[in-house]
């Protein structure tokens, strides 16, 4: 659903037009302009509305106000203006984008899906990744969280695990593919370029990568 905030609700047919095309319901209202920029309580329903368009009829300076006064909602703000000349389509605040007000329609339904592309990201990351693993992958990933940065060696996994530091051909069997399980879980949920979640020294141990020690402690990344 799209907000249009204009002065002149009949200039903006051939917009709203192009959006209704593209499959979006678009409401577009002077008023609800009227009451953001005199700061009437009303104006709650904009948060109603993930994305919001600026008309060319307002001026420069009452959009500055707007976009103040609207804090973190919407999420993505869409100026047109009237220079159709090098216009940059993103600006130096990340929500708010602008185009002219020739847009066609290709252009148009490009930029909405970069929005709803960034959009998206957004929500995973304040959602935050969730990984399940067993019980055996859970103990070693707590261990070498705890133990970071430090590699932790087979033997101390072991003796964590099973209870002693007997490294029997089946317990470092089983401790490797547990590794290899864990990396596959993580590569699916929270890929890494071109690094494993795990990390191995060969003949020490093992770690954790420091981009998922710090997507756990920050609360982006939950083990279940």
């Amino acid at each position: 659903m799209i907000l249009m905030l204009t002065r002149n609700v009949n200039k903006e047919e051939t917009l709203k037009s192009l959006l209704e095309t593209l499959g979006y319901d678009v409401f577009c209202s002077a008023h609800l302009l009227g009451a953001l920029l005199n700061r009437k309580k009303e104006t709650d329903i904009l948060h109603f509305f993930p994305i919001l368009f600026l008309s060319e009829t307002i001026f420069e300076s009452e959009v500055e106000q707007v976009i103040k006064l609207l804090g973190d909602a919407p999420q993505f703000i869409v100026r047109i203006t009237n220079n159709v000349s090098d216009v940059p389509k993103r600006t130096s605040d990340e929500r708010v984008y602008q185009l002219p007000v020739s847009v066609g329609l290709e252009e148009l339904r490009d930029t909405l899906d970069t929005m709803y592309v960034a959009r998206s990201q957004q929500n995973y990351e304040a959602k935050g990744a969730r990984i399940s693993l067993s019980t055996l992958e859970k103990k070693i990933v707590r261990q070498l969280y705890d133990t970071f940065p430090e590699t932790v060696t087979r033997e101390y996994l072991i003796l964590q695990l099973w209870g002693d530091e007997e490294t029997t051909k089946s317990r470092l069997s089983s401790l490797s593919n547990c590794v290899h399980s864990i990396n596959n879980k993580f590569e699916q949920i929270y890929p890494l370029e071109d690094e494993k979640a795990v990390r191995t020294i060969w003949r020490k141990g093992y770690y954790l990568d420091e981009t998922i020690y710090s997507a756990i402690e920050e609360g982006r990344l939950t083990i279940m």
